[in-house]
């Protein structure tokens, strides 16, 4: 999968539009603190695997603050071979809408939860459940979109760990096995509980435990019942007496209630009349506090104006001088911009020399090593396809049998020979011996000889079945054989003649022997042709067009090379440079002269930055003194208006300040007259309101225990004797027979199921147990190759690696030490290396069938500059596999790294 380009809006920082484009390989987001880089990839977690009906708080907090928009992002991705585009919004009208790009166009392919549905599928994921998602549901993501050093919960997700095992050929649980183990799961949480292992509440065994104990205490409760019959009788005698008492107390208790209720009644009305004395000398409070108020805010306001005038004079004297300040500093910042762009163009010129000779340097480095070669091997090809051609050409026009078909032949012409000696033996045979020349007329099996046999002669023919002959003046003489065997022989031969003449008419020639030679002469060019073509095989696997095609590619690849050196450059002459190897040592020394001017300059420009760095650092500390006294200045005089304000408010009721402080004596005067009447009403609060109604509540109290003793005494009896008429008509001998019974055969189903319990833990550690395995086979070659990686960064002092279940660094091993170290124990800097190396040999493994993406914030904080230049140039090998995309705050460390995508979220 590879991202293309993502869009947000409403999205936490990124109130307006936000947008950024992503290439294959390395891309940098680079920024301040809080200049929105987590923020990014955070969104595109979010929009892959969260449903956009979701209200987790982590989607509330995204909402720009003081608004009600709704947080919206755009992503457009390829997976396999197609373009996607997925666009979610959040919270407020909620919307999921999935296109694919077919013919240039965008076509909706899905919308809301099936769209949710389908990118989660398409990203290798799945949707949370509920609430936010989770690194588990981020498919291969789990491992290359966690932040640096972060754990990851438990083991490997399915995905990741079905990929590893499908990549690195270990062995591969089945569908039915991983259903299995599942249901094992889902049994073995049913019945104990995953810590302790001990019985589950509700379980199965866990109901027979408890009825079993039910049981067993309702058999210790019939031994009590059994014993308990004369006791209780006892109980309830003394019970009665008890009842007798209290009803005695509940009648005492009822009339001191009735007295406490009349004194309730005096305490209450004395309550009121306190209560309406306290609430006008409130009243006169409140009036008295306003006046007395307002007669201080008037004379604090005439104080606040005259203070903000002498206020506001200081202020705009010191912003004069604030300006003036900035002023120089200014002007300092814009001299050491304009040296600095100096520094640039110098860096920019030998930056652009330094690329021209690497081009002819590694043009002629292609010429040296693989142009030569290659031609080599292709004339070879060519001279043994010319062979190859001519020996083709001659077994296409040799008419020769196959080996096969010579050896069918061959046995066709067995039999005939056979079947014709047989037929041979067994037919007619004719003699004539010529006194006088006679010409003679043969039909011998229908087939027609005739001939003359001069005088003294004689000849002979042989015939199957039948013999016709006409003489010449003599007559006609005919002679036929009946016998079955000489017909079918006939009939067999004759077959095997026309098999083996159609067989044969093709090579123009009948005789074995001839036969026989042109099918070894076959044999032997096609031997021939094996051997040459093995040859071409040899020099050219894709075929010999492949091979010219790679010739002309790697010719034309060298001359466009040549082609990208401008004319005017000094470095065109090592295109005709006949010498290479000379042209090769002096491209080296012309690259390394400019890569150290480039990195004196880059000094330079270092430390002009970081001048320019401390001038703007002032220059924001003055700006940040100006806008303080100017907005201190407009504070002030904010206030002074509103100060005057307020005083022409207060002052609206026409009275002068004498009338009013008169006013408030008047108020003083009437209000201390409240109070000592108050303070009367205060002192007997106690004796005529509170001391009443604690003895109604005390007696009110008192009636409702005496009331509650009677009925638990009368509840207590009627349950004693109702125990009692029950033992009594109980067979409780019968019962206890009874759960004794029931208590046996639980106590057999406890048996039974405790072995079942036992099974199936069992059967659900051997998983775990063979799980373990594959997970350490899979692992294997993920240590192999961080451990080379490792070697390249730190040098060899470490022989081994130790990874956990999760795939995450665990320990160790040192060269010259027997023992493994913990991770723990590693520096800061040499555990974010390891950590950063096993994230990408991960990521590697994974995208064997497919490139992935990598997500690195900030990997490298604590890494030195040597190994940092280690480090960064796997991330650049992996980079041909992956699509990096790393965050950081330091862009200037990744700087050495050509070819980046570089996407700016801040100012530095």
């Amino acid at each position: 999968m590879i991202l293309r380009q993502v869009t947000l809006e409403n999205w936490g920082i990124f109130r307006d539009h936000f947008e950024v484009e992503f290439t294959e390989g390395i891309n940098i987001l680079s920024g301040l603190n809080e200049t929105g880089k987590t923020t990014v990839v955070d969104a595109i977690r979010t929009c892959f695997f969260d449903k956009h009906t979701t209200n987790a708080l982590k989607i509330h907090n995204l909402v720009p603050w003081g608004s009600s928009l709704s947080p919206t992002v755009t992503i457009i991705f390829e997976a396999g071979d197609d373009e996607y585009r997925i666009e979610k919004r959040f919270l407020y009208s909620p919307i999921s809408r999935l296109e694919k790009k077919v013919n240039s166009n965008w076509k909706r392919i899905a919308e809301g939860d099936k769209a949710d549905i389908q990118v989660a599928e398409l990203t290798g994921g799945e949707l949370s459940s509920r609430g936010a998602s989770k690194p588990e549901n981020w498919g291969l993501g789990q491992v290359l979109w966690t932040k640096q050093g972060d754990t990851l919960p438990g083991k490997l997700n399915e995905e990741t760990f079905d990929k590893l095992q499908s990549i690195v050929g270990s062995a591969i649980t089945s569908a039915e096995e991983k259903n299995l183990f599942e249901r094992l799961s889902r049994e073995l949480d049913e019945v104990l509980t995953k810590k302790t292992r001990k019985p589950k509440a509700n379980s199965p065994l866990d109901e027979v435990l408890n009825r079993i104990q039910d049981l067993e205490a309702k058999k210790t409760e019939l031994d009590g019942k059994w014993r308990g019959e004369e006791q209780l009788e006892r109980t309830i005698a003394d019970l009665q007496i008890e009842l007798d008492r209290q009803k005695g107390e509940l009648q005492v208790a009822e009339k001191e209630l009735n007295d406490a209720k009349i004194e309730a009644g005096e305490a209450r009305k004395h309550e009121k009349e306190r209560v309406e004395i306290k609430g006008q000398v409130d009243l006169l409070h409140q009036k008295w506090n306003s006046l007395h108020a307002k007669i201080e805010r008037i004379n604090s306001l005439q104080k606040a104006i005259e203070n903000s005038e002498k206020e506001i004079k200081a202020n705009k004297s010191l912003l004069e001088v604030l300006q003036k300040e900035r002023d120089e500093i200014n002007n300092e910042l814009e001299s050491g911009k304009r040296e600095l762009e100096g520094i640039e163009k110098n860096i920019e010129s030998d930056g652009k020399s330094l690329k021209y000779v690497r081009i002819a340097h590694d043009t002629i480095e292609k010429e040296r090593r693989e142009l030569v070669g290659l031609e080599e091997i292709s004339s070879k090809a060519e001279k043994f396809t010319g062979e190859m051609k001519n020996l083709q050409s001659k077994l296409e026009n040799l008419l020769a049998p196959t080996k096969g078909e010579f050896n069918e032949l061959k046995n066709i012409h067995s039999k005939l020979n056979e079947k014709e000696a047989q037929l041979s033996a067994i037919g007619l045979g004719v003699l004539i011996r010529a006194e006088n020349e006679i010409s003679v007329t043969l039909y011998l099996d229908g087939q027609k000889a005739a001939m003359k046999i001069p005088p003294g002669e004689e000849k002979k023919w042989e015939a199957a079945q039948h013999v016709r002959m006409k003489i010449e003046s003599v007559g006609e003489l005919e002679i036929s054989s009946g016998s079955r065997d000489v017909k079918e022989l006939r009939t067999e031969v004759e077959e095997l003649r026309q098999q083996y003449g159609k067989r044969t008419a093709i090579y123009n020639t009948a005789e074995i022997g001839k036969l026989e030679e042109l099918a070894n002469k076959r044999s032997n060019l096609e031997d021939e042709i094996r051997r040459v073509n093995g040859r071409i095989s040899e020099l050219a696997p894709e075929g010999i067009e492949k091979l010219k095609g790679q010739v002309a590619e790697l010719r034309e690849s060298i001359r466009t090379n040549w082609q990208k050196i401008p004319d005017d450059s000094p470095y065109k002459r090592f295109g005709s440079e006949k010498d290479k190897d000379l042209a090769r040592i002096e491209t080296v020394k012309i690259m390394d002269a400019l890569e150290e001017g480039i990195g004196d300059w880059q000094n330079q420009r270092v430390e002009k930055r970081q001048k320019q760095a401390e001038i703007e650092r002032q220059l924001s500390e003055k700006n940040v003194q100006i806008r303080g006294t100017e907005n201190t200045i407009e504070y002030l005089k904010g206030e002074q208006e509103r100060s005057k304000k307020d005083l022409e408010e207060l002052q609206q009721d026409g009275l002068s300040m004498e009338e009013r402080k008169t006013g408030l004596k008047s108020l003083a005067v009437e209000l201390e007259r409240k109070r000592m009447l108050l303070d009367h009403y205060d002192e007997e609060k106690m004796e005529k309101e509170e001391r009443p109604l604690q003895r109604l509540e005390r007696a009110e109290k008192r009636l409702k225990e005496v009331e509650k003793d009677v009925r638990e005494t009368e509840s207590t009896l009627s349950g004693e004797k109702g125990r009692l008429d029950q033992l009594l008509q109980e067979g409780i001998y019968t019962e206890r027979n009874k759960v004794e019974e029931q208590l046996e055969s639980l106590l057999r189903k406890k048996n039974d199921l405790e072995i079942e319990v036992k099974a199936i833990e069992l059967l659900y550690d051997l998983f775990n147990f063979y799980q373990d395995q594959t997970l350490e086979s899979v692992a294997e070659p993920v240590r192999n190759m961080v451990l080379e990686d490792f070697k390249r960064v730190v040098g060899p002092r470490y022989s081994g690696i130790e990874l956990d279940e999760s795939m995450m660094p665990s320990a160790v091993e040192l060269t010259n030490w027997d023992k493994k170290a913990e991770v723990a124990l590693l520096s800061y800097g040499t555990r974010e290396q390891l950590g950063l190396l096993v994230r990408l040999a991960l990521g590697q493994i994974l995208a064997k069938d497919e490139r992935q993406i990598i997500i690195l914030d900030d990997p490298l904080t604590n890494t030195d500059d040597i190994r940092l230049k280690h480090c960064l140039q796997i991330v650049e090998e992996a980079a041909k596999k992956l699509q990096v995309i790393l965050l950081t705050c330091h862009p200037a460390r990744y700087a050495s790294i050509e070819s980046r995508n570089v996407v700016s979220m801040g100012a530095y």
